[in-house]
């Protein structure tokens, strides 16, 4: 199943899945920047 877009359609996906990664990593980062603020 190889079309000639192909590549396009994997870089797209790969994009879609690295933006919910770093949605994921700023929320995450969020979280450890609060939890450390309430440990002071």
């Amino acid at each position: 199943m190889f079309y000639k877009n192909s590549k396009h359609q994997f870089y797209g996906c790969l994009l879609f899945l690295f933006k919910d990664l770093l949605k994921m990593i700023y929320k995450g980062a969020i979280l450890c920047k609060y939890t450390l603020m309430g440990d002071f």
